[in-house]
């Protein structure tokens, strides 16, 4: 007997709006130029922040950002929102991996600051820039590797 969990085996397609039988790079990918959904946004921040309540959202977009949104009433938020966005479901996707089946320990490792990262939070550089996420996703690999970090 299998367990079910809130959170899929690969996150990331979830938290950018995909359902189970669209899971693939090319409907990520096509996600992505698209605009993700600003529910799957709004499920990763309330999955990174749970404290924030209703303000969740906004540690991953500016107020006006959302302000936009809201008066537009596009369920999407733009290509470029997203390119913003995506670096941090990569990292919080990735993390999940290296955490499987316990996304606190993912979410309190995201959240702390870690010297092979100039003293930052992975989620705080992954929010900086994709270059930020990178430098995430290097360590990460490195973790997975039993590279010393």
């Amino acid at each position: 007997m299998t367990v079910q969990t809130a959170i899929p085996v690969n996150p990331i397609y979830s938290f950018v709006g995909l359902r189970e039988q669209e899971m693939s790079p090319h409907a990520l990918l096509d996600q992505i130029e698209k605009g993700i959904p600003v529910a799957g946004v709004r499920k990763l921040a309330e999955f990174l922040f749970p404290d924030a309540g209703n303000r969740a959202v906004e540690h991953l977009v500016s107020r006006s950002t959302i302000e936009r949104i809201k008066r537009s009433r596009t369920p999407r938020f733009s290509r470029a929102a997203t390119e913003q966005i995506y670096p941090v479901i990569k990292v919080t996707a990735k993390a999940m991996e290296l955490y499987p089946g316990e996304p606190e320990k993912a979410v309190r490792f995201l959240q702390k600051p870690h010297p092979m990262l100039g003293g930052l939070a992975p989620l705080e550089l992954a929010r900086k820039s994709g270059a930020g996420a990178d430098m995430v996703m290097d360590m990460f690999n490195r973790i997975q590797a039993g590279l010393a970090v």
